[in-house]
């Protein structure tokens, strides 16, 4: 299926189908994959955004022969293997009916201008970069091979949904994507400013694109998350977050995404029970999102089921293990199994958190106390000397403030918790939220 003259290549997420050379890519790197397999992946992207119905993949991909659906699962199973779609972000099943293709489409030819042909994804946190921006970041990032396109390079943006845009929410559109780009390119203060303007941009021309509201309360979770705003601007930063993902529920009630963001903004509010219910939503409607195991998984810490949280964060690492964050997903885990009082696993868990970001504060206290727990107290007493020294707000009343006690079981297992730390040389203080190493 090598296509016509006019989309000799398309392009999408960190992918690239060359439909002349008959190859898919990766950034530099070629991927293996089955012919039938490649004609029907590519189909797919050559019609993103719509229903692509069994009969109509019968008839493009195995022209002039009968097969059975037996032949398009197994198809679309090393489509997803290749792509490590586990959480079919890309391929969306509908059931009894066909497949749809809810990435992102570049379409580049060499007898016209590059256009983008498809619907902008829900592409859900921590996704890769859809597009590059134009300040010679061009393949910067080894992660992504993507390309920018420029005013005068845009043919259209078609088909977000599955009726025709107007011009005005093509626009819209193109800041959501370069947003969308800003947020995921790199996690810095900087770059979340930069991907809040442009997602402001977006929702100024059309208040209704579901993916710009949904990234918006993306970026200011994260702004919260990472202490980037002064702590009096929380509340505020996480009002405008909740406004926005019931914006974009109103339009598409049965948007997973939005199910989930719901969910991590009532754990941040210090409702992890009513965030499960949330979670469960969402599970529903995308059974296979590791972000959504993830999410879960720290609420359930919340109300006092670690070992449940444990499998729920465990089963997210298993489905994304090279996800950019996974030392949080990490700490997590360990987090669960201390709770549980797991001290092996929990060491296990935390150390690795560390080992992968060894700047990220968050694991350090509960991995000085994992040490304390597995009779290793000389050792977790350094560790805790060196994080005092890094963090001298961190104090037992502080750290209590960060990781309030929502149900009587969970106070009770942090009890043992604050009686290690405290074994472990940390001052009572009268310290104040914030002062700790949270990351709500």
């Amino acid at each position: 299926m090598r296509g016509d003259p006019q989309q000799q290549v398309l392009r999408f997420d960190a992918f690239t189908l060359d439909l002349a050379r008959c190859s898919l890519r990766r950034g530099d790197t070629s991927l293996p994959i089955r012919p039938k397999a490649f004609d029907m992946l590519c189909y797919l992207a050559k019609h993103p955004g719509r229903l692509v119905t069994k009969e109509e993949l019968h008839a493009k991909v195995w022209p002039n022969l009968t097969v059975g659906d037996d032949s398009l699962v197994r198809c679309v199973k090393d489509i997803r293997g290749v792509l490590g779609d586990h959480d079919h972000r890309l391929i969306e099943t509908v059931p009894k009916r066909g497949y749809l293709f809810a990435g992102l489409v570049v379409a580049e030819s060499s007898l016209a201008p590059m256009q983008i042909i498809e619907r902008v994804p829900d592409p859900g946190p921590g996704r890769p970069p859809l597009l590059e921006t134009a300040r010679r970041r061009l393949f910067a990032n080894r992660r992504v091979a993507a390309v920018l396109l420029v005013a005068a390079g845009i043919a259209a943006i078609a088909a977000m949904w599955p009726s025709k845009l107007s011009p005005v929410t093509s626009s819209a559109a193109h800041y959501a994507i370069l947003g969308r780009n800003a947020l995921t390119s790199e996690r810095s203060a900087k770059a979340n400013q930069e991907a809040l303007a442009l997602f402001g941009k977006a929702l100024a021309i059309d208040p209704d694109l579901v993916p710009a509201l949904l990234d918006y309360a993306q970026v200011l979770i994260i702004e919260v998350a990472g202490k980037w705003v002064p702590l009096e601007h929380w509340p505020a930063r996480l009002d405008q977050a909740e406004a926005s993902v019931e914006r974009a529920l109103a339009r598409e009630p049965a948007n997973g995404y939005a199910h989930q963001l719901k969910g991590v903004l009532l754990r941040m509010r210090g409702a992890p029970d009513r965030a499960l219910v949330s979670f469960e939503r969402s599970f529903i409607l995308n059974p296979d999102s590791p972000y959504t195991y993830a999410e879960a998984g720290r609420a359930r810490i919340e109300v006092g089921r670690p070992e449940e949280a444990l499998a729920d964060i465990e089963t997210a690492i298993r489905l994304r293990p090279y996800e950019a964050a996974i030392h949080v997903w990490f700490c997590w885990a360990g987090m669960a199994a201390l709770h549980a009082n797991r001290n092996e696993e929990a060491y296990h868990w935390l150390l690795k958190a560390h080992e992968v970001r060894p700047h990220y504060p968050l694991p350090i206290p509960f991995l000085a106390v994992a040490y304390a727990e597995l009779s290793r107290e000389d050792e977790g007493k350094a560790l805790m000397a060196r994080h005092l020294a890094r963090a001298p707000g961190f104090t037992i009343q502080s750290w209590q403030q960060d990781h309030p006690a929502h149900t009587p079981a969970v106070a009770i297992q942090r009890e043992r918790i604050v009686a290690t730390l405290k074994r472990l040389g940390v001052p009572e203080g009268g310290g104040q939220i914030g002062a700790s190493t949270k990351r709500p």
